[in-house]
């Protein structure tokens, strides 16, 4: 998928639900720029839980994501896109997070 197309998938976050396995919603809060606050609601089953993120985009370059509410202690995340020759494109996807262990069990058991 050429890369200006795929980078535009990747912002529609309020279309996660419709292609990302365990994304229940994804809304837009606010939008200021190249930055964006969402929150995302995310479950299997049962369990589930909502957690705020702030995206900050460089357009067709960069996302970058971190978690600014919910259950984790941090949640970071980087997708670099690169042309990979005609029509296609290059993603690198780096992600890291850790839950808050002290966070209420109960509170994700939707």
């Amino acid at each position: 998928m050429p890369r200006k197309e795929l980078y535009k998938v990747l912002m529609a976050m309020e279309e996660y639900p419709n292609f990302i396995p365990f994304i229940r919603a994804a809304r837009i809060l606010e939008k200021n720029g190249p930055e964006t606050l969402a929150e995302i609601s995310v479950g299997l089953g049962n369990i589930g839980f909502v957690y705020k993120c702030r995206v900050t985009e460089t357009p067709y370059d960069e996302i970058n994501i971190v978690d600014v509410a919910g259950p984790f202690r941090f949640l970071r995340a980087k997708l670099t896109f690169e042309d990979a020759g005609t029509g296609r494109t290059k993603v690198g996807y780096d992600f890291e997070s850790k839950f808050n262990i002290g966070a209420n069990l109960e509170t994700m058991i939707i």
